[in-house]
């Protein structure tokens, strides 16, 4: 996960690409997302999706940032709209959600399976971002689509995928391909997630036109 300090460019005229999040995504191979923290008040940052998705580990790299750059173990995270309150310790992260602030619907998705191949038929407006989850017993092979940022990914993590594995399959420890696990707890009223987060390194980019 990259984390942007300054608002990423927007230009609308190309599908709403954030050209900067490109160039980061381009210079750096092992960043498979972007962010960019749009306002920071207290212990309060508001930030952004380069492809304008929700993405929980976006939230949690986040609550690491504010702990690591302003002294706040404990942050107001806002991604979309979407308040999550957030905590991090420079070991393990953790955000609370409100599940109906989340959570929009859950439906039966139609299966063909053929000789050879399966399909997923889906509709297609979907929202910023599609996910597919690969679930083998509680392990999950996360393939992420976000049609503005132009990436389509086999994760190496998914958190918001391990929320939606959780809200189907039930359970509470959700395993990645890195072997790593989250753990989700799920009420009537509200989201827990919490897993390992490690700040790799800082570099400067140059964004050149």
């Amino acid at each position: 996960m990259a984390i942007s300090p300054l608002s990423l460019q927007t230009n609308y005229q190309t599908g709403g690409v954030f050209t900067s999040a490109d160039k980061i995504m381009k210079q750096e191979s092992n960043v498979e997302q972007v962010c960019a923290i749009e306002n920071i008040k207290g212990s309060t940052c508001t930030f952004k999706m380069a492809g304008g998705e929700f993405c929980g580990n976006a939230c949690r790299a986040v609550a690491e940032f504010m702990r690591k750059n302003y002294g706040f173990g404990k942050s107001k995270i806002i991604i979309n709209g979407i308040e999550v309150q957030a905590t991090s310790n420079g070991e393990t992260s953790q955000i609370i959600i409100a599940k109906k602030d989340l959570v929009k619907e859950i439906t039966p998705v139609q299966c063909v399976f053929m000789n050879g191949i399966t399909h997923i038929i889906i509709p297609e407006e979907v929202g910023d971002a599609l996910g597919v989850m690969f679930v083998k017993e509680n392990k999950i092979n996360p393939f992420v689509l976000v049609p503005k940022a132009k990436t389509f990914f086999n994760e190496t993590a998914c958190l918001s995928g391990s929320i939606a594995t959780a809200l189907v399959l039930g359970g509470t420890k959700i395993a990645q391909p890195t072997n790593e696990t989250y753990s989700i707890e799920i009420d009537e009223t509200e989201i827990k997630a919490r897993g390992k987060v490690a700040f790799l390194y800082e570099k400067k980019i140059t964004m050149l036109v």
